[in-house]
């Protein structure tokens, strides 16, 4: 039977050590560094790994607002007793601004005599790992409290909408008994014509500001429980055009500040998923749309389809205040708002685990006081249909 010799045995050691995720390092009993591999020496600032002999923690730059050296070299000491340190939690914080989270597994180096004469150390980044679970911790917190929130604001929402309702079948009678007092000269205080046409206004205002709140409830609990959710209900074939249509028809949309929209509903493709879905994601785009250009003043929303040879794509763009450069990568974090404080942060990381559920993406173009524009791609088969 082959066996690998020596020089094979430090080939297939080095390989791994190279090749695998993790951050590996090794220390004599002082805790100076005896080695470590390539994606550490990047992470500490160094070129190549033997760039690290003879250095300590101390020398390698730690910022204060993660853990220092003095708990690293506790850590060492700790193993060279014999205690393996399992599963630690350690931030790293570099000058250079890298500051990660790692998971760290050190053990004791023991030769052939048994004789301890160092630490191995295995550290995980699991920063993104972390994130999510935070999240999800908060999407959790978020959940509770909007459902709670949503239970107590609705009754007294449709309370008030009922009393429209009733006020509203009413006023025609009123307006009719002060006409009448008015002929025949009673003692009536006067109203002038323009407050008697502010009142069926008011309640028009009133009507519409109820629906919107309602609207914006319903949002705000999908969004919150589809991203919390790990998998969609069953797909089925659906169509783009459909969607769009449906969503700004039941967008509730303000009595004064709806838009100019263009929509061009010449194209169609179909996606499999869910419509409810999509139209909620068109919900949220709209009210940041919506948002923004009655802020600025300005611009309109566009709305178009397009077909190509690998996937489908759908376009939403408005011309209002477009989003600064800085703030383009973050617009899909969960939690992230920049620019109003009437959102949650959710609905943009909705929108993005939707489309990831959906196995296509969203993503956003901008330019500062122009435009925004956002391409949703959808793939043209069913990813659960296998190929023959």
């Amino acid at each position: 039977m082959e066996v690998f010799n020596s020089q094979d045995q430090k080939i297939l050691i080095e390989t791994i050590f190279q090749q695998i995720p993790q951050l590996i390092f090794w220390k004599n009993t002082e805790s100076v560094y005896l080695g470590c591999n390539q994606r550490y020496a990047e992470l500490i600032g160094l070129n190549r790994p033997e760039e690290i002999l003879g250095k300590t923690d101390y020398e390698i730059g730690w910022l204060p607002d993660g853990d220092t050296a003095d708990k690293f070299r506790a850590g060492d000491q700790e193993t060279l007793t014999g205690q393996h340190l399992t599963n630690a939690e350690e931030w790293l914080s570099l000058k250079n601004g890298t500051k990660i989270l790692t998971l760290i597994n050190k053990v004791p180096l023991i030769d052939p005599q048994g004789v301890v004469f160092g630490v191995l150390g295995v550290a995980t980044d699991i920063t993104e790992k972390k994130r999510i679970e935070d999240s999800l911790t908060q999407l959790k917190g978020m959940a509770l409290i909007s459902a709670s929130l949503a239970h107590e604001l609705r009754t007294p929402l449709a309370a008030l909408k009922s009393a429209v309702k009733g006020i509203r079948a009413l006023m025609p009678a009123l307006l009719a008994g002060y006409e009448a007092a008015k002929i025949h000269h009673l003692a009536i205080p006067s109203i002038p014509a323009s407050r008697l046409k502010l009142l069926t206004q008011v309640l028009d205002t009133l009507e519409n500001k109820v629906d919107q709140s309602q609207n914006i409830i319903d949002m705000t609990l999908t969004n919150i429980r589809s991203s919390h959710a790990t998998k969609l209900a069953p797909s089925k074939k659906c169509s783009a055009r459909h969607c769009i249509n449906q969503a700004l028809a039941q967008y509730i949309f303000p009595l004064n500040g709806k838009p100019k929209i263009i929509w061009n509903d010449a194209q169609d493709f179909t996606f499999y998923g869910q419509e409810i879905l999509l139209i909620h994601v068109l919900f949220n785009l709209l009210k940041n749309a919506i948002y923004f250009i009655n802020k600025t003043g300005k611009g309109h929303i566009h709305i178009w389809l397009e077909q190509s040879k690998n996937y489908n794509t759908l376009h939403f763009k408005d011309t209002s205040q477009g989003i600064e450069e800085k703030n383009l990568p973050h617009i899909f974090d969960l939690f992230f708002t920049s620019g109003t404080n009437k959102g949650t942060g959710v609905g943009l990381a909705f929108c993005q685990l939707t489309l990831q559920a959906l196995n296509g993406s969203i993503t956003c173009e901008s330019r500062w006081q122009e435009y925004t524009e956002f391409i949703l791609k959808f793939p043209k088969k069913n990813p659960s249909t296998k190929e023959a």
